[in-house]
């Protein structure tokens, strides 16, 4: 197989075919290597390579393989990192020259892929310190959509999800705080999860969160497959010592019904037609595969969304002179126009917050009984023009808006997997459309198996090269 057929690999199929011997991990390396010297300097993803530890490292695993040594799930597979998750040997940039000394070692979440055989890649780009929906960092530049470069491909993991539509990565590790893995994987036409807290273990680069980041920030698998983003989950999912909270793999689902709930809105938030008609098409595909599917809303996603918003600007408010010492003044302009939405809080409104979420998720808890699987947008809107969010307070706000569905469930702490749903032409171009299904805590499996029979009916977009 050559080099130019590898790279075009989805996940699972790679990984098959490095366990077998099919296909050498030298090989597997060398070719998505070539990739992001072909493709990078068109999207803007990779901030750095790790050639020679790569190379060094697909050397190793082929050699265990052909003395016979007991192979992991991804043996041989390569894949990336955002820029604020540590690399043993990598500085952690999270988009600014904060800390340019090399990582002494890996995040419990690279860790674990590690154990399972991967080998790290290289390194992607991210907004400064995760701060806007878009990516473009003061110390790489911008990250082009590959479908269209005048559009975002979505932030903060929007490094990893234009790598691994364009071919240059069959794996990316992200983060999500409030939509990090789901938005940039939805605008970009590749499968992410967000998996319930205390599947994954990680931790944060930046010193300990406080107590919403604590609760809504999770790591997670980007892939081309919905198969694909379950192997990885199976990988990383594991303890660590150094995050207690992690807890491992849930027990085993019991029977639920097949029952659907479809949130076109939701409230009274905008919808591009196109992503209403995605969500319906992704509907109809549940429906084929068996489904029982009613257009139905869930309890309070619009104050869910609202205490998220409060909680999390509450908790960046302190760190405010910082920030403006190093991030880029785009970002700076975001974070302005974002804070400006949501009034400053006291500790009463903190509090209230927090009880809050405990009453949320016991309506929520009801309502996934009744309706096992919850399918809606990742963001009502397609993918905005490079500046949007920025041109003033109407755009910040119509942003937040429109991840109304995606702030709420992570205030919840529930898993949701962002899976294609097909394309809408827009100016000429075509662009992808992202959907998510969502499951209540600790059901993840139930989400993806919701997520593969709509990718089953849909398709896959194949990796593609940037426009």
């Amino acid at each position: 197989m050559t080099g130019d057929e590898l790279w075009r690999l989805d996940l699972l199929t790679l990984a098959a075919g490095l366990r077998s011997g099919e296909i050498t991990a030298r090989a597997a390396v060398e070719a998505h290597l070539a990739r992001i010297d072909a493709a990078n300097p068109a999207v803007g993803a990779v901030t750095a390579t790790q050639a020679v530890s790569a190379l060094s490292a697909a050397d190793a695993a082929d050699r265990a393989r052909a003395s016979g040594v007991s192979l992991g799930a991804l043996h041989g597979v390569p894949f990336t990192v955002k820029d604020n998750v540590d690399v043993e040997g990598a500085p952690t940039t999270a988009g600014v020259r904060v800390n340019v000394i090399p990582a002494e070692r890996d995040a419990p979440e690279v860790a674990l892929l590690r154990r399972a055989g991967a080998i790290p890649l290289a390194r992607t780009n991210m907004p400064d310190f995760g701060l806007r929906m878009h990516t473009d960092s003061r110390l790489h530049g911008p990250t082009r959509n590959p479908w269209d470069a005048t559009r975002t491909p979505g932030g903060s993991s929007g490094g990893e999800a234009v790598a691994v539509a364009t071919g240059m990565s069959p794996l990316g590790v992200g983060n999500d705080l409030g939509g990090s893995l789901r938005l940039p994987a939805a605008w970009c036409g590749v499968a992410a999860i967000r998996p319930s807290n205390g599947r994954i273990p990680h931790t944060s680069n930046a010193g300990t969160p406080a107590m919403g980041g604590q609760l809504f920030g999770v790591a997670g698998p980007i892939a081309r497959t919905v198969g694909g983003v379950r192997l990885a989950l199976e990988a990383m999912t594991g303890v660590d010592a150094r995050d207690p909270r992690a807890t491992g793999a849930p027990p085993p689902l019991d029977e639920a019904p097949r029952r659907v709930a479809l949130v076109l809105g939701p409230g009274d938030v905008d919808v591009d037609p196109a992503v209403a008609a995605a969500i319906t098409r992704a509907g109809e595909a549940l429906r084929d595969a068996g489904y029982e599917v009613e257009e139905v809303t869930p309890p309070g996603i619009d104050e869910a969304a609202a205490r998220w918003a409060l909680v999390v600007y509450a908790e960046l408010r302190p760190h405010l002179d910082r920030l403006r010492a190093l991030a880029s003044p785009d970002a700076l302009r975001y974070g302005d126009l974002t804070l400006a939405l949501e009034p400053p809080a006291g500790i009463e409104e903190y509090i209230a917050a927090f009880q809050a979420r405990l009453r949320l998720q016991r309506d929520w808890g009801a309502f996934l009984w009744r309706y096992p699987v919850v399918l809606g947008s990742v963001s009502t809107m397609l993918p905005f023009p490079v500046g949007y969010d920025i041109a003033g307070p109407h755009e910040a706000a119509a942003v937040r808006s429109s991840l109304r569905l995606t702030l709420a469930t992570t205030f919840l702490g529930l898993p949701s997997v962002a899976v294609p749903a097909g394309t809408a032409e827009v100016g000429g171009r075509t662009l992808p459309i992202g959907v998510q299904v969502i499951a209540a805590a600790g059901a993840d499996e139930r989400a993806l198996d919701a997520a593969e029979a709509i990718e089953a009916r849909l398709g896959v977009p194949m990796p593609i090269d940037p426009k």
